[in-house]
C-alpha cells in the first residue's frame, strides 16, 4: 500500500509517498519525482536491524585514515563521497583514473562479503520504482579502463556537532563545473538523493526538506539564509517538512532540486546512514556516491 505524506503547510508544494512494499512493478515513481508530482518516497524496512548492524560493524573496522572527515568535524564517511573530491586537486584524467582505481578496490575490499547483497537490494528497489529506466552502478571511463564506482557511502554524524548543513545537490555542478569535465556522472540536472538509516540518534538527525527550489534560490547568502534577486530569505521563514525515517527505512527524494539539511543529532549515539545519488540520462539511471 502506498500513501501520501503531505506537508503540514497548506500552500506548501512538498509531498512524499510512503510504502511498506519494496518493489513497484510497472511503477513510474522516479518520473513522478522528476516531474515534481511528488518530492520523494519513503520505503519502510528495506534493511533489517541486524543487517544494518553488520554494515556498521564493517564500517567501524575500516582504517580511520581512509575515511573522509566533514567540515567542522561534524562527521565522517567511507568511501569518500564524490562531492568531497573537490579538495583532492585531481588535475588530469590520469590522476582521476588512479584515484578511482584505488577507491574501487577499497570499496570492494572493505565491504566484502556483504557488498553484493547491499547493491542487489539498493539497485533492485530503485529499479522497481520505474521499470522504464535502466538502473546501473556508475562507471568512470579513464585512460585505458572502465571502473565501476561505489554506489553508496556510509556516513557517521557525531552528536552535538551541527548535523549536515543546508545544501542542494545541483549547486555542485554549477559552481565546480571544471572538475566535472573528468566525470560525466553529476552533469545531469535530474539528480535524486537516497539514503537508508542504519542507526538513529537518540534525538535529532532528521532530514528537513525546505520548500525552496534551486532554480528559485541559487545563492546561499550564509548558513541560515538564501538570497533570491535582492531578497534574503531566512530558513526559519521557509516552509519545510521534517521526514521521520527509522532504522532500515529508505528515502529517495529530489535532493538535487530542493534545499535540505540534516538536523543536529543529540544524545550519546551517532547517526549512521548508507546513501548516495541517482542521476538520470535518457531513461538510464546511474547510482553513485
Amino acid at each position: 500500500m502506498i500513501k501520501k505524506i503531505f506537508s503540514q503547510f497548506k500552500n506548501c508544494q512538498l509531498n512524499f509517498l510512503e510504502t511498506n512494499n519494496q518493489m513497484f512493478i510497472n511503477g513510474n515513481i522516479i518520473d513522478s519525482i522528476l516531474s515534481d508530482k511528488y518530492t520523494g518516497i519513503v520505503i519502510r524496512e528495506v534493511f533489517s536491524e541486524t543487517f544494518c548492524e553488520s554494515i556498521i560493524e564493517k564500517y567501524e573496522g575500516i582504517d580511520s585514515s581512509k575515511k573522509f572527515t566533514f567540515a567542522k568535524n561534524s562527521g565522517e564517511c567511507f568511501p569518500i563521497s564524490f562531492s568531497s573530491l573537490l579538495g583532492q586537486n585531481l588535475e588530469s584524467t590520469e590522476d582521476c583514473n588512479l584515484f578511482f582505481q584505488k577507491l574501487s578496490r577499497d570499496f570492494e575490499d572493505n565491504f566484502h562479503p556483504i557488498l553484493d547483497e547491499i547493491n542487489e537490494k539498493v539497485l533492485g528497489i530503485i529499479q522497481g520504482l520505474d521499470n522504464s529506466i535502466s538502473i546501473q552502478p556508475a562507471e568512470f571511463n579513464g585512460c585505458n579502463s572502465s571502473l565501476k564506482l561505489n554506489t553508496f557511502s556510509v556516513r557517521k554524524l557525531y552528536p552535538y556537532k551541527g548535523g549536515l548543513k543546508f545544501h542542494v545537490g545541483n549547486s555542485f555542478k554549477e559552481f565546480y563545473y571544471s572538475f566535472y569535465e573528468f566525470v560525466e556522472i553529476p552533469k545531469s540536472s535530474a539528480q535524486l538523493s537516497y539514503f537508508i538509516v542504519l542507526k538513529s540518534a537518540k534525538k535529532g538527525g532528521d532530514l528537513k526538506v525546505f520548500d525552496a527550489k534551486y532554480p528559485d534560490y541559487k545563492e546561499l547568502k550564509d548558513e541560515r539564509g538564501l538570497f533570491s534577486g535582492k531578497k534574503k530569505i531566512y530558513l526559519e521563514n521557509l516552509k519545510n517538512k521534517v521526514i521521520n525515517i527509522g532504522v532500515g527505512d529508505m528515502i529517495i527524494f529530489d535532493g538535487g532540486n530542493y534545499w535540505h539539511e540534516v538536523t543536529e543529532p543529540k544524545g550519546e549515539i551517532p547517526r549512521y546512514t548508507l546513501g548516495g545519488f541517482i542521476s538520470i540520462f535518457d531513461k538510464k539511471g546511474i547510482v553513485w556516491s
